[in-house]
C-alpha cells in the first residue's frame, strides 16, 4: 500500500528570515550598480467615469384653453389694424403730396413768385418790386386817379370796386375759386384769397397811430391760439411803412401802411387754404403788392369844388363827385331847367339842381303846392293810389325851404327853396345819397342878395 508522503509547505523565508525582515533589511542595505534599486511598481489610474445622458422628461401636448384662444385671435386682429393704419397713413401722405405738387405746377406757369424767407427777428420788412417784367397776356392793370395809385392783378381772378363816399373806398382782388363766392371776408373765409387796398383820409391819426389801431383791433377779435407779430417797417413803392402779421385767425394775413400826399395807404392780404394751396395764394398776393406803384408826384387836390349859378346861388361839393350824369328823375314843371347834376358814383346816389320859374300869379307856397298836386297825380296813374308822402320845412342859408319826400312814384325827394328874386325858385331831385353828404351840400348853399 502506498503511503502518502506528506511534505511540509515551502517557506518563503529564505534561512528561516521572514519576509518583512529582509525587506528592513533592503531598506538599510545601500544600493550599488551590481544591486540598483527596483522603481516601484505603479498602479493604473483610473479611467473617468462616464457622464450619464440627462434623460428629458417627454413634453406632454395639452389642448389651449378658450381665453387662450380669444387672446391670441384679438392679439393678431390689432396687429392687421395697426398694419391697415400704417398704410392708410402712407396713402394719404402720397395723395397730399401729389396733390399740392399738381397744385403748384399748374400756377408756377401763370405766377413766378419770388420766395422770401420769413423771420420774426427781423426788425424790416423790404418789399421790392420784381425785376422781371409781367406778362401782360396773364396780368390786367387797376388804376385810380383819384387816389394816385395803381397795381396789377392776374386774369381771371375778380376785382371789385367799392366807392360810395369820400370817406369809404375799398378796391379787391378775390381769386377765382374763392368760397364763400358771395361777400367773403376774413372772417368767413374758406378757400382763396383777398387783396385790397383802402386809402384812408384820418383827421387826428398818424400812420404809427393807424397801424397800432388795427393791430389791436386784431388782439381783441381773433382767438388766443392765434399769433400776431410785433409791428415791423416795411416798404412799398420806394415808400417807408409799417405792417404786421397774423396767423391762425380763421385765415391769414398781411396787413402794411404807406402814407403820402393826403391817404394813408392801408393794404390787405388775406389768404387761407389747405398745405400747397395757401402757399400759392400767398404768393400771388405777394406778387400783386410787388406791382403796387403809388404815384407820388400828384399835387394835393381840394377836398371840394364850388359852384357858382348865374341864377343866384352858389354851393359846395366834394371834388370826387362827378358832374356827368344826367338821368335824375327831374321836378313836375316841365319849364325847370336843368343846371348840373352831382353824383357820388352813380346814377343812383346823385342830385341835380334844377332853376324854376313860377308863374306870375303864385308866391312860393302855392307854387310849391301846385307841384306837390302834380307829383299826387302822377303817382296816382303809375302807382293807382295816392302817395304816403311827408311834407317837412328846413332852412336853407335864410330861405324857408320845403322838402316833399316818398311823393314821386320814381323814388327820388324834392327840394324847393326860394331864391331872393321874386317868382324864382330853386328845385333839387335827390336820389339815394347819403343824408350825410347831401345835408352837407345844403348846409353850404348862399344865397344872393337880389338887389332891383
Amino acid at each position: 500500500m502506498n503511503q502518502d508522503i506528506i511534505k511540509p509547505a515551502q517557506d518563503d523565508s529564505k534561512d528561516g528570515v521572514s519576509p518583512e525582515t529582509l525587506a528592513e533589511v533592503a531598506a538599510e542595505t545601500p544600493p550599488t550598480q551590481e544591486n540598483p534599486p527596483l522603481p516601484p511598481k505603479s498602479e493604473p489610474s483610473p479611467l473617468p467615469p462616464t457622464p450619464k445622458k440627462e434623460e428629458k422628461p417627454e413634453k406632454k401636448e395639452s389642448n389651449p384653453s378658450e381665453d387662450e384662444i380669444q387672446n391670441k385671435k384679438e392679439a393678431f386682429q390689432k396687429k392687421i389694424k395697426l398694419l391697415g393704419f400704417i398704410v392708410i397713413g402712407a396713402i394719404a401722405v402720397i395723395a397730399l403730396y401729389s396733390l399740392g405738387k399738381f397744385a403748384y405746377n399748374k400756377t408756377k406757369s401763370t405766377y413766378s413768385a419770388i420766395p422770401t424767407p420769413e423771420s420774426t427777428e427781423s426788425s424790416q420788412e423790404i418789399i421790392k418790386k420784381e425785376e422781371t417784367p409781367i406778362n401782360t397776356n396773364e396780368w390786367e392793370i387797376y388804376s385810380s386817379e383819384k387816389y394816385g395809385f395803381s397795381f396789377d392783378y392776374p386774369k381771371g381772378d375778380s376785382l371789385t370796386v367799392s366807392d360810395n363816399s369820400e370817406d369809404s373806398f375799398v378796391v379787391q382782388v378775390l381769386s377765382q375759386d374763392i368760397i364763400p363766392e358771395n361777400n367773403a371776408t376774413g372772417e368767413n373765409l374758406v378757400k382763396g384769397f383777398i387783396f385790397q387796398i383802402t386809402p384812408l383820409k384820418l383827421e387826428s391819426r398818424d400812420l404809427e397811430s393807424a397801424v397800432n389801431v388795427k393791430r389791436d383791433s386784431f388782439v381783441a377779435s381773433c382767438p388766443e391760439t392765434a399769433d400776431i407779430t410785433d409791428i415791423v417797417d416795411t416798404k412799398i413803392s420806394d415808400l417807408e411803412g409799417r405792417g404786421f402779421k397774423i396767423y391762425s385767425c380763421n385765415a391769414d394775413y398781411s396787413v402794411n401802411y404807406v402814407a403820402y400826399g393826403n391817404y394813408i395807404y392801408e393794404i390787405t392780404q388775406i389768404f387761407k387754404g389747405d398745405v400747397g394751396f395757401k402757399q400759392v395764394y400767398k404768393a400771388k398776393t405777394n406778387q400783386i403788392l410787388q406791382s403796387i406803384n403809388i404815384e407820388q408826384n400828384i399835387p394835393d387836390t381840394p377836398t371840394h369844388i364850388a359852384y357858382a349859378s348865374p341864377y343866384g346861388f352858389s354851393f359846395l361839393y366834394p371834388s370826387y363827385f362827378d358832374s356827368d350824369y344826367v338821368d335824375v328823375p327831374e321836378p313836375p314843371q316841365v319849364t325847370a331847367k336843368k343846371l348840373i347834376v352831382i353824383a357820388e358814383n352813380d346814377n343812383t346816389n346823385a342830385a341835380g339842381f334844377f332853376y324854376a320859374k313860377m308863374d306870375t300869379e303864385l308866391n312860393f307856397e302855392s307854387y310849391v303846392q301846385q307841384q306837390t298836386q302834380l307829383l299826387i297825380d302822377d303817382y296816382t296813374v303809375v302807382k293807382g293810389r295816392a302817395p304816403d308822402g311827408i311834407k317837412t320845412e328846413l332852412t336853407v342859408d335864410t330861405a324857408g325851404a320845403v322838402v316833399l319826400t316818398n311823393y314821386t312814384w320814381e323814388g327820388n325827394t324834392l327840394i324847393f327853396i326860394p331864391l331872393n328874386k321874386p317868382g324864382r325858385a330853386l328845385v333839387i331831385s335827390k336820389t339815394n345819397m347819403s343824408d350825410e353828404l347831401f345835408n352837407n351840400i345844403l348846409e353850404s348853399i348862399e344865397l344872393e342878395k337880389y338887389e332891383d
